[in-house]
């Protein structure tokens, strides 16, 4: 059985969650940025 490092893996996951809330793809980006426009507009 193949034995992996803990802490490696807490470091690959920790990393991939600042990857995944700081690089949007398009879709979500232009999602969120409309959406501030509407509410900024209703606000």
């Amino acid at each position: 059985m193949r034995e992996i490092d803990a802490k490696q893996i807490t470091e690959t996951v920790a990393q991939m969650c600042k990857e995944a809330a700081y690089y949007l793809p398009d879709d979500v980006y232009n999602a969120m940025k409309k959406a501030r426009e509407t509410e900024n507009r209703q606000g």
